[in-house]
């Protein structure tokens, strides 16, 4: 029986140990968009960020997105994100906020440069999901009347930031974000989005 209790109890606390390892609040993206449908979900919270769209269902599933970014529920924002773009295909905020989440590295900066500093500089699994998200909504933009200044700031910052090219996207991505405060300054959004990607040393 003693050996029974002692078998048991290792394989308990083998499992927390697992169970602890395997905890994440940001886990990896996956390889593939979201299939499933998004569906409206009561109690995410109070948030809203007008985009340019002809549906007010649209701007529903974006404001939920959002919320669930904020939450670091990225495969769900992205769900709502598509779920957007597929109600008002011709807005380009929707492709802004896959091109946000779809790569799974909207975390703080932080996490970021340790992650770097551990397992060395890499391109995320699912990051050309996210350039073409951003390419899209670059293009949707450019049409008249479809974006507002705001929102194009918006778009180029997250543009910069999936650029193929770009030598440092994370600090690209805060150059767009500082360039949209700089004329709107108390754009909540904007303002978060920075405080999560500041570099610490710029801070300090």
């Amino acid at each position: 029986m003693r050996i029974v209790l002692i078998a048991l109890t290792g394989a308990l606390l083998a499992n927390a140990q697992l169970s602890r390892q395997a905890d994440n609040c940001a886990p990896p993206p996956s390889a593939l968009a979201p299939t499933l449908p998004a569906r409206l979900l009561p109690g995410m919270g109070t948030v809203h960020l007008p985009i340019t769209t002809a549906s007010p269902e649209a701007q529903k599933f974006f404001d939920q997105g959002v919320a669930q970014m904020h939450s670091f529920w990225a495969r769900e924002a992205e769900r709502s994100f598509l779920q957007a773009a597929a109600l008002d295909p011709a807005a380009p905020m929707p492709q802004w906020g896959v091109s946000m989440v779809a790569a799974g590295d909207w975390r703080p900066r932080f996490q970021i440069d340790l992650m770097t500093q551990i397992n060395g500089p890499s391109v995320p699994p699912a990051i050309s999901r996210a350039r073409t998200a951003a390419a899209k909504a670059v293009e949707l933009s450019s049409v008249p009347g479809k974006a507002t200044d705001l929102e194009k700031l918006y778009i180029a910052a997250i543009a910069a930031r999936r650029d193929a090219n770009a030598k440092d996207p994370e600090e690209a991505f805060v150059h767009g974000m500082r360039a949209l405060l700089a004329k709107y300054p108390d754009e909540v959004e904007a303002q978060l989005d920075l405080a999560l990607m500041i570099d610490r040393k710029s801070v300090v």
